[in-house]
């Protein structure tokens, strides 16, 4: 097999390959993702008996069922797993009032838990790693609570979960608190965050999330908070993404971003587009970014913060540090915002799925009614940006901008400069310890 990043840095396949080992060939078998090949794009071979160079490295002869391995440590002192467990460990349908608490769940070729429909359901204190799968699947909850779990080396998401009903924003009340989860989305790479987030009305604050080849957080939907969260190491490989990503549906508002830190996100400088903190990709608009401290979060056209045709978002009172460009921008114009607004699939979103043109939804953000206008306008405020190349890139005109500090070196406090500037929370930020909060110990 060859896993790669065949044509776009943000679309991973794995594709059987034939090998020609007269001619010295590689062959692709299937045509990567349905978009093809670009040249130089990066890939790697898997399951070849000749590529065992290094220890961790295996190979599986399916004729003969024999298994080739390159153990870590010596054999004396190594122990090799092999699972035959191809389901959930957990699979609830419409249960309610149920507490997993300080389990481990480990080894597994799929998910760790599956609670569909589930009714003031808590996982609290388990350990759920080394999985093929993802962590946590739970749509369609209610009063669902996931604290204090350590979740890691997962082939797919850490989390996937959705709750409340968007159309009429209702709250789901999913809280997703005081998790730690690592190294996730090893088996598909991109688009498995740690955290996937569906539904109206969660919380999602006080967790650390690392080490990752995409993105850590992924939100849809409305009336989200995202806060106090340490986010680093994440989109090491994928371009065009950020640390929390949101995409393509203008109806999502209300999420609020604050009090989080961002730092060493993205894998390098060089990537067509780019690898930011938070990324808004295609027309995310009205929402908040407050008080979030940014510490080398910048790669390629990418700042800080990326804001990708949107409008109406609010970047206040955030502090940017060693990063090239703090807030980037990908401008529209008003021809091709109105061109987007004017797609049936767009209309679909907001006008079938939800009505942005009646209540709630009117009433709860009534800067829908001027929806096509404004384009790529927005406000950036009380930001201080330290050390960086541009404070804002590729920023549209009129954009709103008041009260901006640029400066060579963190401002002393009490000296009058960005005097609008409020401190952070900075000693909130992340897990914190409690009896029942899991551990690989």
């Amino acid at each position: 097999m060859a896993n790669g990043y065949w044509y776009h840095l943000w679309a991973v396949c794995a594709v059987p390959v034939g090998v020609d080992t007269a001619a010295g060939t590689l062959t692709l078998k299937e045509r990567p993702g349905g978009y093809g090949v670009r040249a130089d794009h990066p890939f790697y071979v898997f399951n070849l008996l000749e590529e065992i160079d290094r220890p961790g490295e295996w190979y599986m002869d399916r004729e003969t069922g024999s298994l080739y391995v390159w153990p870590t440590r010596h054999p004396w002192f190594s122990t090799l797993v092999l699972s035959r467990w191809d389901k959930p460990f957990i699979q609830a349908d419409q249960v309610r009032d149920v507490v997993f608490q300080g389990l481990t769940f480990e080894y597994g070729q799929q998910h760790g838990l599956v609670l569909n429909a589930c009714v003031n359901a808590t996982v609290a204190g388990c350990v759920v790693r080394r999985l093929g799968g993802s962590a946590i699947i739970a749509p369609d909850s209610a009063n669902l609570k996931l604290y204090g779990n350590l979740l890691h080396t997962l082939g797919h998401t850490g989390i996937h979960v959705g709750g409340g009903n968007r159309r009429n924003l209702t709250s789901g009340h999913v809280l997703i608190e005081n998790n730690e989860i690592h190294h996730f989305g090893r088996c598909s790479r991109t688009y498995n965050p740690a955290v996937l987030l569906e539904g109206c009305g969660a919380r999602v604050a006080h967790n650390h999330f690392h080490h990752a080849p995409s993105s850590a957080m992924r939100i849809e939907g409305n009336d989200h908070l995202i806060e106090y969260n340490d986010v680093h190491h994440v989109v090491q490989e994928s371009d065009d993404q950020g640390g929390i990503d949101m995409w393509g549906n203008p109806s999502y508002r209300g999420v609020v971003i604050r009090f989080n830190r961002w730092r060493d996100i993205g894998g390098g400088e060089h990537v067509p587009c780019g690898q930011a903190g938070i990324r808004f990709d295609d027309a995310i608009s009205g929402l908040l970014v407050y008080g979030n401290l940014f510490e080398r979060t910048s790669n390629g056209h990418f700042g800080g913060v990326q804001i990708h045709g949107g409008h109406n978002n609010i970047i206040d009172n955030n502090l940017f540090v060693d990063c090239r460009y703090g807030v980037s921008f990908s401008p529209w114009g008003q021809k091709r915002w109105e061109a987007f607004l004017a797609r049936d699939t767009v209309k679909r979103l907001m006008f079938t799925d939800v009505d942005i043109r009646q209540p709630p939804y009117s009433r709860r953000y009534p800067e829908l009614a001027d929806l096509g206008t404004r384009a790529d306008l927005n406000s950036v405020w009380r930001n201080v940006f330290v050390n960086a190349e541009e404070p804002t890139f590729r920023k549209p005109k009129g954009t709103d901008t008041w009260d901006n500090l640029t400066a060579a070196a963190i401002p002393a406090a009490n000296t009058g400069a960005a005097s609008a500037f409020r401190a952070l929370p900075l000693d909130e930020i992340g897990t914190y310890d409690d009896p029942i909060r899991a551990s690989d110990e």
